[in-house]
């Protein structure tokens, strides 16, 4: 006797995605009872086929289901990006994740949705940008739709997609993140895990003073600074599932980053540590009173979004000055 999935599949092949739903909520819901991995297969399948029959909103509910079981399930971020609208915050984290999971042997098939959802991305960063330049006093007021959709995602940290996918890794160690920025990759998908990190980001150049949970202590940074690579169009970690960044013993933050590093963006992770903050960011002082004294914001030197600070007294960075 075939199996709920095996029947769903023959009925699916078949393009008959009704009766294919019907039999994979047949075995999603029992009897027989079925195991984890079991249960997010039916899910993923019971998405493609709410997909087919243009029920988004069921398909993006089995997909988040089946992540909760397989984090890294690429079909399941294919199928989550093509269910949201393309400028949904979600969707560009979802394609960015399929992607990278599914590696240049799978991902053709994907080329079409991830340029959607790059494009609308853009667009919105684009009215975001302007309206930060509206409330600086340095820009026009936008009008119309432009306005309207600025302000609906004011707040919201939307992703940025590189332009082409070959500017995505995938990374499972603190090391590959390391080799995949030094490689000049944009965004960098961590696997589910834990990172111990390399105290400095990656990406950084030249070498500094680290503060620690033992005061100022001396970092020569070697693998996780990037040697003597320049400062850069910045980069993005983006964490599937359970990522988790620890301070390395004896370091007081998750990250340190400097006026040295290119922008960094974290995405969908923990910082686990001790000390005063998840994050240090060190500048010199004369960056800082400059900063300061500008009537224009300045571009963030780190971004965090969805992201988890444990163990820390403070959430977010401590800054430390340095001489110029």
């Amino acid at each position: 006797m075939s199996s709920a999935r095996e029947r769903g599949n023959d009925y699916f092949r078949r393009g008959e995605h009704a009766a294919a739903l019907e039999a994979y909520t047949q075995g999603l819901t029992g009897p027989p009872r079925i195991d984890a991995k079991e249960r997010a297969l039916l899910l993923c399948n019971r998405a493609a086929c709410s997909l087919a029959l243009g029920q988004t909103a069921g398909a993006a509910a089995d997909c988040r289901a089946c992540l909760e079981i397989e984090p890294a399930n690429f079909k399941a971020h294919f199928r989550l990006a093509k269910s949201l609208p393309p400028g949904d915050e979600a969707a560009a984290p979802a394609i960015a994740a399929a992607v990278a999971l599914a590696g240049p042997e799978n991902r053709t098939p994907m080329l079409d949705t991830y340029t959607a959802i790059r494009t609308a991305t853009e667009v919105l960063r684009e009215q975001q940008r302007r309206q930060q330049q509206q409330q600086d006093g340095t820009a026009p007021a936008a009008g119309g739709d432009a306005g309207a959709a600025g302000a609906a995602t004011a707040g919201v940290v939307l992703l940025a997609l590189p332009t082409a996918v070959e500017q995505i890794a995938v990374a499972g160690t603190w090391g590959e993140v390391e080799a995949a920025v030094a490689l000049g990759k944009q965004l960098v998908v961590l696997r589910p895990g834990r990172y111990r990190t390399s105290i400095a980001a990656p990406g950084g150049a030249g070498g500094g003073m680290m503060p620690g949970l033992f005061g100022m202590m001396g970092l020569m940074r070697g693998r996780g600074g990037g040697g003597g690579s320049s400062k850069g169009a910045g980069y993005t970690l983006l964490g599937v599932g359970a990522v988790e960044l620890y301070s390395p013993p004896g370091a007081g933050h998750a990250l340190w980053v400097t006026e040295d590093h290119p922008p960094v963006t974290l995405v969908g992770m923990r910082l686990v540590g001790g000390g005063r903050a998840a994050v240090c960011l060190s500048a010199p002082e004369a960056a800082v009173q400059a900063a300061a004294a500008s009537e224009v914001e300045p571009e963030p030197q780190l971004t965090m979004s969805w992201c988890r600070v444990v163990d820390y007294d403070e959430v977010g960075g401590v800054p430390v000055l340095r001489g110029p």
